[in-house]
C-alpha cells in the first residue's frame, strides 16, 4: 500500500496513549467535514479524532524528534476546545496536517483536501495516514504540497461535502516528505 517515498513515524506507547487522552478530550460529537450522515460520523468520530491527533504528533515528531512541541501546540489549543484551529497545527510552523485512516484501498484514491477556512498562502499542507485495523502508532507521512500547489474544485468534480474544496489528488506529482527540508 505505501511507497519508499512515504517518512513512517513510529509512536511510542507512551506517545500514543497521549494522543489517544488529546483525542478522547475533543470527542465533542461536533460537526464532521467528512461525514454527513449523524450515525456515520458518531460510529467513525474515535478513530477520526485519533488520526488527526497522530498525525500532527508524527509531524511534530518528524519535524523536531519528539511530540514536546505538539503537546504544547494541544495544550493551547485546549484553553478554548470549542473554537476550531484555523489551520494551525505547530506553533510557529506554516503547516497543516491532513491525517486520516486509510480505509478506501492505496494512498493514490486520497486527495488531499483543504475547507477554505483553513487555506492560507504560503502554506505547507501534510496528507498523512494510518493503516485501518493495523497498528495505530504507525503514521505514513505520504506528501506534501504548498499552497500554490492546491487548486480549488471549481468545476464541482467532486460532489456533497467535498464539493468547491481545495485539494491536489496524491498522483501523479505528489512531494516526498524527505524533502521539506528541517529533517531531511
Amino acid at each position: 500500500m505505501f511507497t519508499p517515498s512515504e517518512v513512517k513515524i513510529i509512536l511510542a506507547p507512551w506517545e500514543v496513549a497521549q494522543v489517544e487522552r488529546s483525542a478522547r478530550a475533543v470527542e465533542m460529537g461536533g460537526a464532521s467535514n467528512i461525514h454527513a450522515d449523524d450515525a456515520e460520523r458518531m460510529a467513525k468520530l474515535v478513530a477520526d479524532q485519533y488520526a488527526g491527533q497522530a498525525g500532527e504528533a508524527a509531524l511534530s515528531k518528524y519535524l523536531t524528534g519528539s511530540i514536546d512541541l505538539w503537546r504544547d501546540t494541544r495544550k493551547r489549543k485546549m484553553l478554548h476546545p470549542n473554537r476550531g484551529d484555523d489551520g494551525v497545527d505547530l506553533l510557529g510552523y506554516c503547516v497543516d496536517v491532513k491525517c486520516s485512516v486509510a480505509r478506501f484501498g492505496p494512498r493514490y484514491n486520497y486527495h488531499l483536501w483543504v475547507r477554505d477556512g483553513e487555506f492560507h498562502p504560503r502554506w505547507v499542507y501534510v496528507l498523512a495516514l494510518i493503516l485501518p485495523g493495523g497498528n495505530w502508532s504507525d503514521v505514513y507521512l505520504v506528501g506534501w504540497k504548498r499552497a500554490e500547489s492546491l487548486h480549488p474544485d471549481e468545476q464541482g468534480r467532486f460532489g456533497g461535502l467535498m464539493r468547491g474544496l481545495w485539494h491536489l489528488p496524491v498522483q501523479p506529482d505528489p512531494e516526498r516528505i524527505a524533502r521539506l527540508g528541517w529533517r531531511s
